[in-house]
């Protein structure tokens, strides 16, 4: 277990305090911890959405039926080509679905670029 001795005080303005708060909130991590992760050079990431979660489940069931006709498939020496088809082609739909909600960035809204930078 690692012990902290040594207590810092931060001060900061309402809007550093805000964005502090904000971007712990959005990794979901207490603020001391967020920090701690800056320090240590860690890039923290936010935490997925619940989208996610509701995908990865359904990849997980996708998988344990695909599972489960192999084993049939294997034991009876024949494969129900219609069911393991159909769920091949669910688990790469979802698979699909994943890597454009991880990888193809989502349009924003520069105005912050403007109010914050005067661009």
């Amino acid at each position: 277990m690692r012990v902290r001795n040594n207590r810092m005080t931060l001060r900061l303005n309402d809007k550093e305090c805000h964005t502090l708060k904000k971007s712990s909130e959005k990794v979901g991590v207490p603020k001391e911890v967020y920090l701690r992760m800056l320090i240590m050079g860690t890039q923290p990431k936010e935490k997925p959405s619940a989208d996610f979660y509701g995908m990865m489940k359904e990849l997980n069931a996708i998988g344990n039926s695909l599972n489960q006709i192999a084993k049939v498939a294997n034991s009876k020496g024949f494969i129900n080509v219609k069911a393991y088809e159909e769920n091949a082609r669910k688990l790469n739909k979802f698979i699909t679905e994943i890597s454009k909600a991880v990888f193809v960035p989502e349009r924003r809204d520069d105005k912050w670029l403007l109010q914050e930078f005067g661009l």
